[in-house]
């Protein structure tokens, strides 16, 4: 468990060290280190570990050493039922690097943490509540486990830029990139109109009705949604999963984010993360029915990091400690949370506890 104590301990220290981290002006340089950091060592525990950390990888390695020996002309027959772009990309690392497992590994984990650390130093406002954020959404164990979805899942870092900036057909393109890669990955589509409406305290009114019916009809919404989630879900049978926790979470960001400022304090960006973050409490409503539901808000629970630190920073100037107090709270939490889970807590996806590849 080494790895992962580093991974909290070494950016906490930073932070503590780096007084003027939390100052929008002067501090951007230390939360740019404190967030590479984290980053750095993320990518070294991803690229360093066994084969039995991450439960999917039992899958991807022989299929990686499979694809390697198979010639261009035969590649993408053979594993047609594996996304086009992820097949691809297993043959260039294999003729790369003569199929090496640990260099697949170290390649998948590069392209993951780069995006991510690209997005946080950049946009991060609080470095340390953005990566106490990050560590206990289940888009984190994942990254261990899921490679096809945790490249596309990247893929969202420059389609969440080219929605910012109205590029659409980058747009279009990058969400083409990422289905090839996962085709759950086609309902990064809606990021792009929920991004740029409108939803204030006023429309809320509105908002909460729907998202309760939703809720009250999840089972047959889902039943409607499931083809659009590729031929890899079609058969997946509804059951109850009794996940609530993560439901909770999201729902209770959500109201933290319309209670503490006022809308005409945020600019563009704050409220195209906050629509975000109402799309993500609307899939979320389907997870206790469905472990699909997850899986698919993984493409935008990424940017729950970034609004949080934004949604404090723009209370007024009254209430501004007591938010920033509330703020350190949710670090505390967060990362006692972090740890006490990963120590104790139930990990289907075998991320815990850590093993390098030479032990």
């Amino acid at each position: 468990m080494i790895p992962y104590y580093l991974l909290v301990g070494v950016p906490t220290v930073m932070a503590l060290l780096f007084t003027d981290a939390q100052d929008l002006e002067r501090g951007r340089k230390h939360r740019r280190i404190i967030i590479g950091t984290f980053f750095a060592i993320l990518f070294l525990i991803l690229a360093l570990r066994s084969e039995s950390v991450g439960v999917d990888l039992k899958i991807y390695l022989p299929q990686y050493a499979s694809i390697g020996r198979t010639p261009w002309s035969d590649i993408f027959e053979r594993f047609s039922e594996t996304e086009p772009a992820f097949v691809a990309l297993n043959k260039i690392i294999a003729g790369i690097t003569m199929s090496n497992k640990q260099w697949f590994l170290c390649a998948i984990a590069a392209i993951c943490t780069l995006a991510f650390a690209r997005l946080y130093s950049r946009e991060s406002e609080n470095a340390l509540l953005t990566l106490s954020i990050f560590l206990v959404l289940p888009t984190f164990p994942m990254l261990f486990s899921g490679l096809r979805q945790a490249v596309a899942i990247a893929l969202v870092v420059p389609a969440y830029i080219f929605t910012r900036e109205k590029k659409l057909i980058k747009f279009l393109i990058t969400v083409v990139l990422a289905t090839l890669f996962h085709t759950s990955a086609i309902l990064v589509l809606i990021m792009y109109p929920v991004y740029h409406m409108k939803i204030k305290r006023s429309t809320l009114i509105i908002v909460l009705p729907v998202l309760a019916l939703v809720f009250a009809f999840n089972r047959e919404i889902f039943g409607l949604l499931q083809p659009l989630l590729g031929d890899e879900y079609k058969d997946y049978v509804i059951t109850e999963t009794g996940s609530f926790t993560m439901l909770i979470l999201f729902v209770l960001f959500a109201a933290f984010s319309y209670i503490a400022p006022r809308d005409r304090a945020l600019d563009r960006e704050t409220v195209g993360l906050r629509n975000l973050l109402v799309l993500s409490v609307a899939i979320q409503l389907f997870s206790p029915i469905s472990t699909i539901a997850m899986r698919v808000n993984y493409y935008f629970i990424v940017l729950i990091p970034l609004l949080i630190p934004r949604i404090i920073n723009r209370t007024s100037e009254k209430n501004r400690k007591i938010y920033k107090l509330i703020g350190f709270g949710m670090v505390a939490f967060f990362l006692v949370y972090y740890l006490v889970k990963a120590n104790v807590g139930s990990d289907i996806l075998q991320t815990y506890p850590y093993k390098a590849f030479w032990e």
